[in-house]
Parts: structure tokens; C-alpha cells; sequence
């Protein structure tokens, strides 16, 4: 089921409940480096990246997005 849109629009469906209903001004999330689906899925949901962090000896590539950023990239 790849390519048909639906990680990125559960992202985006989640990105907009947590500022609209939780009222969170900022949401981070990590993804494998080389998980390139993912990562695309997030640039194109408006997140932008953050960095690499370490946990437990694994590599993740942390992705945010804020309150200000989101409501940028909704128009």
C-alpha cells in the first residue's frame, strides 16, 4: 500500500489534532535515516529537520514542526 498518500495524510490528520485539540506548540517525532518514505512524508506535512539523536546505541533523524510552522503551511 505505498505511494497512495496515506502516511502523509496521517501525519498531517495528527499534526493538525495535536495544535487544534491538545494545543501543542511544538511536535517532534524521530524516523530512520534512511527511511526515505518517511522522510518525505514529514517535508511534505510542513515538519523540518532537527537533527540526529542517539538512544539506546540506534540512530534516529528527528523531524518538528511549531505551532507557528504549521499554521504557516496551512495557507
Amino acid at each position: 500500500m505505498r505511494g497512495k498518500g496515506y502516511g502523509r495524510e496521517a501525519v498531517a490528520l495528527l499534526t493538525d489534532w495535536l495544535f487544534e485539540h491538545a494545543y501543542a506548540l511544538l511536535v517532534e517525532a524521530g524516523t530512520d535515516p534512511e527511511n526515505h518514505a518517511m522522510r518525505a512524508v514529514f517535508r511534505r506535512v510542513g515538519w523540518r529537520e532537527d537533527g540526529m539523536v542517539t538512544e539506546i546505541g540506534r540512530a534516529w533523524l528527528m523531524y518538528r514542526i511549531t505551532r507557528q510552522q504549521w499554521q504557516a503551511a496551512r495557507g
